[in-house]
């Protein structure tokens, strides 16, 4: 609880130098990156989603390198239960072996959407910030709104995916499914 409790304070730190103006793109890759590399703390995944017990928590970003900037120098030193946390950029939806965290940085294109939603035979946690991301089959989506940041979270899509996702991230969320 002290993490995350933490990492909201810092949140609103970052947040609070904004008011009155709409998102700075640089605050909110910070704060974008410091959530990713969060969620990994409050996320458990299946063991056989790592090559063995040492293996690092593998985050990948498509798309964005000023993000990924960020999230190197989030990461760097840290571990997520004993593991090491490594960023890579991506190229693709077509993620290599052992990816756990997967940022969308892009709107995704229809084909793009067909690529998220083929990703749940995977146990990554698919994070973007596009409308309906979540409830198209990502599991996390920034929803900037003004000055702040907001989550929602489609627990569905984490649970085909294999992953848990603490209650304490949950109830920072708000909570969505997959369209009927």
């Amino acid at each position: 609880m002290k993490i995350l409790s933490l990492v909201l304070f810092l949140t609103l730190i970052l947040v609070s130098r904004s008011v009155g103006q709409e998102f700075d793109r640089t605050i909110e890759g910070q704060v974008k990156a410091a959530f990713l590399y969060n969620f990994t703390k409050f996320v458990v995944w299946p063991e056989n989603s790592f090559e063995d017990p040492t293996a690092p928590v593998r985050i990948g970003v498509i798309g964005d390198n000023d993000l990924l900037q960020h999230l190197e120098t989030v990461v760097e030193g840290k571990t997520v239960r004993g593991r090491p946390v490594v960023v890579s950029q991506l190229e693709t939806l077509e993620l290599p072996d052992y990816c756990h965290v997967a940022f969308v940085a892009q709107v995704p294109t229809e084909s793009e959407w067909e690529a998220i939603a083929k990703l749940t035979d995977r146990s990554v946690l698919v994070v973007g910030h596009a409308p309906g991301f979540a409830s198209r089959g990502g599991v996390i989506n920034f929803v900037p709104n003004g000055t702040q940041m907001h989550l929602e979270i489609n627990p569905t899509a984490a649970e085909r995916r294999r992953l848990q996702i603490s209650s304490r991230l949950l109830s920072l969320a708000t909570l969505v499914s997959d369209p009927d």
